[in-house]
């Protein structure tokens, strides 16, 4: 199922002084195949994680999110003991990001509050550092 072509760029990113945060943008600004968020993060489910948050940057990208999409990337924010979830910044506009919240609301993960969908990197890394500087006080 998870087979298909790696549509994201993935990198590691200094985040001081917490860890690394793990960000994925789309190599083309198109259309983005089905599933395409869980085959990048599929692999970060079970196994240790080497960053301390995410961030998905789906800007100027016509991309549906699917339930499954969203169960990957919930299960990919449970920290290493899976006692607690790390910080996902989804940045999304448009219709994409209107589909991105209708999706939330009916999976009800709209409640969690590590996970938010953002208008710009300036709102993703403020929900991150947020979330992690309240981790640490």
């Amino acid at each position: 199922m998870f087979r298909k072509k790696a549509e994201f760029e993935e990198s590691l990113v200094r985040l001081d002084p917490h860890g690394r945060l793990l960000r994925l943008t789309p190599k083309e600004r198109t259309r983005l195949q089905n599933d395409a968020i869980s085959a990048k993060l599929f692999r970060y489910m079970e196994q240790p994680k080497p960053f301390v948050a995410i961030l998905i940057d789906l800007q100027g990208v016509s991309y549906a999110c699917s339930s499954g999409d969203l169960t990957t990337v919930v299960m990919s924010m449970r920290d290493d003991q899976g006692r607690q979830l790390l910080p996902c910044a989804i940045i999304a506009t448009e219709n994409t990001a209107k589909h991105l919240r209708k999706v939330l609301e009916l999976t009800q993960l709209v409640e969690l509050e590590q996970l938010a969908v953002v208008e710009s990197d300036d709102q993703a890394m403020s929900h991150i550092r947020e979330y992690l500087g309240q981790q640490t006080a």
